[in-house]
Parts: C-alpha cells; sequence; structure tokens
C-alpha cells in the first residue's frame, strides 16, 4: 500500500469482483506509512462499501529474511530461529487488528479445499512416495490434491534422512529443491541411492522435475567444484553455475506416450534453475527426448526431457491442472505397471 490512497479501494474492488465465487472478506495492508495514511486506507475501503482493513504494516517493521535466487529461503528452524519468529509475532501483534481477524474467520468461515479433499477422497488405488525435506520440496500443493483426488496416496519420505523407501510404493515422485545444497549428505546416504535406482530398474513409474532430476542423475557438481555420486538413473552429470541459468513459463508437448498424457498432450509450467547438464549419455543408453518445450517469452523451441520405461524426468516444473485428466493418467498407468 505504499504510496497509496483511495486508490487501494480501487485495486481491492478489482480483486473482490474478479474471480467468481472467491469472497474478499478482509484487507491487510503492508508497506505503510503513518496513522493518518493508515486512517485514510481504512477510509477509502469503508466509503467504497468494501471489506474492512483488518490490518497495517508499516514498512520495514519487519526484520529481512535471507533470500536465495528469487525466493526465500526455506523457512526451517535453521533459518529462523525462536527469536526472529517471536520479532515478526511481535510487529502482528502490535499492527493486526486479531479480535476483527478472528470475527471474520468465525462468521465466514468455509471448508477449505484440502478439507473437501481428504473428505471425498476415493478409495485409494496407488501409493505414491514423495520427497519432501530440505532439499526436495518445490511442488504445486494443489498438484498434489489432484493426486488425492483421482486415488493416489501420498507416502512421504527423505533422501535426506530415510534409509528406504516406504513400502508398497507404485510411484515415485522427486520435486524440485536445493539438492546442492545437501548434495554430500545426499550422497552419502547410499542405502536410499541404491533404493531408488532399484525402483526405477524394477519398472517403477519415478517422476523427477528440476532438483529431482539433477537427484536422478550420476553426479552433482557443486560450486566449488566438487562432484558428488547420485542415485545414477539417469546417465547425465548436473553443474552448478553462479549465474540463473532459466527462469520462465514453458509449454510442454509429449513427443511420446509417458505418464502424464499421451504424445501430443500439452501441459504448462516454469522452469527456474541455476544448474546445467554437463555431460548426457542418454541417446547412446536409449533414453529418448520427453517433449518439445515452447519457452513463453521467445516461442523458442527445443527437446527436452528423459524418457525410458517408466522413468520421465525434467527440469520443467509442470502445473498438472493446466491439462484436466493429467493427474488421472498418472493413476491408470501407475495401475498398468503395478498390474505388470
Amino acid at each position: 500500500a505504499h504510496g497509496a490512497a483511495r486508490s487501494l479501494a480501487a485495486v481491492v474492488k478489482g480483486f473482490a469482483e474478479f474471480e467468481p465465487g472467491v469472497r474478499i472478506a478482509g484487507v491487510l495492508a503492508n508497506r505503510t506509512g503513518s496513522e493518518k495514511h493508515v486512517a485514510w486506507l481504512a477510509e477509502s475501503l469503508r466509503s467504497a462499501g468494501l471489506p474492512p482493513l483488518v490490518g497495517a504494516i508499516p514498512r520495514d517493521a519487519f526484520e529481512p529474511l535471507d533470500s536465495r535466487h528469487l525466493g526465500l529461503v526455506t523457512a526451517d528452524r535453521r533459518s529462523l530461529p525462536e527469536e526472529r519468529v517471536e520479532s515478526l509475532a511481535d510487529v502482528c501483534e502490535r499492527c493486526v487488528d486479531f479480535d476483527l481477524l478472528l470475527s471474520i474467520a468465525r462468521t465466514e468461515h468455509k471448508e477449505s479445499a484440502s478439507a473437501r479433499v481428504l473428505r471425498d477422497r476415493p478409495p485409494r488405488r496407488v501409493r505414491i512416495g514423495i520427497a519432501r525435506d530440505e532439499a526436495f520440496h518445490f511442488c504445486y500443493p494443489d498438484n498434489l490434491q489432484s493426486l488425492e483426488r483421482c486415488g493416489g496416496e501420498a507416502a512421504f519420505f527423505s533422501p535426506l534422512a530415510d534409509r528406504a523407501l516406504p513400502t508398497d510404493l507404485d510411484a515415485i515422485y522427486l520435486p524440485g529443491g536445493y539438492p546442492e545444497l545437501y548434495a554430500q549428505a545426499l550422497s552419502e546416504n547410499r542405502p536410499m541411492l541404491a533404493a531408488v535406482r532399484d525402483f526405477a530398474e524394477a519398472g517403477g513409474c519415478v517422476y523427477a522435475e528440476c532438483g529431482g532430476l539433477m537427484y536422478l542423475g550420476r553426479e552433482i557438481e557443486t560450486l566449488d567444484g566438487r562432484r558428488f555420486a547420485m542415485s545414477g538413473v539417469l546417465p547425465i552429470v548436473t553443474r552448478m553455475l553462479d549465474r540463473r541459468k532459466s527462469l520462465g513459463y514453458v509449454e510442454v508437448a509429449m513427443n511420446h506416450d509417458t505418464p502424464w498424457g499421451a504424445a501430443g498432450t500439452i501441459l504448462r509450467g516454469h522452469e527456474f534453475h541455476y544448474s546445467e547438464i554437463v555431460e548426457d549419455d542418454s541417446a547412446a543408453e536409449g533414453w529418448q527426448a520427453a517433449y518439445t518445450v515452447r519457452r513463453r517469452r521467445t516461442d523458442a523451441l527445443e527437446t527436452a526431457g528423459y524418457l525410458k520405461g517408466n522413468v520421465l524426468a525434467g527440469y520443467p516444473h509442470l502445473h498438472w491442472a493446466s491439462r484436466p485428466g493429467t493427474a488421472d493418467h498418472f493413476i491408470r498407468c501407475c495401475e498398468v505397471t503395478h498390474e505388470s
């Protein structure tokens, strides 16, 4: 809300009316100025008959949080110690009307989408091992919800800490993250590396994106030039760079039948990574280029991704909701793999 007064009402009105079925019940202003500025903001909403101002956070009130690349460093207890959390809470306590906020929550509460997924979850069809720890955690929550809606059961595991995969898996999903920061620990967990490799070699369905792709490779080379062995499912080596390699939205067209759709299926997603592939023996070992990528900024086309058997891996983070039926297709492929 920096520099805004009555114009805040125009912005809120736009959001309040833009998406049918979405109800805006209150407004929290950020980067505000004086008390008079806050009063103007509240009056602008009130006079336009819009949802009320429930709080106003002054400029520079929050202690800066560490960042990495374009995003915040993962908010675990090592990067967010208790005193930092207390500091953030103190600002909110001073600047947010919690009585009003809780009153709105009590009167406006509706069942969340995640709660509906749990309530309406169909019978289990497949069990999917999903990597989730400090090294792997970049995935769309609604992607996971779409799998649940189709009968997928999530079994979370840690490639860092666990020594074995969860039992009775039909598929493995390795999302993005920061494997380069934990390359040594990942490399030293040899039982997990072997378990992932054995699962893939036995014909299990494996999907990996970005950081997951790096984990499936033979080695990761960190910025200091050291190389750490990974699972070796993919015959590639990835190397970290001190500059961004790729950022932007992409459109992906499947070149072959894959777990996410038949040949010709188009999905959308994004790429954001500081790594690159420096060694690639995939063609000699029978891997196919999984899809053709169209970069939305330039419309440039390139073949990318790796497909062999039931393994699909690439840099794009695919948003499955961009193609209805995608999650169900994946679940069906897992069922067929399990039966065979």
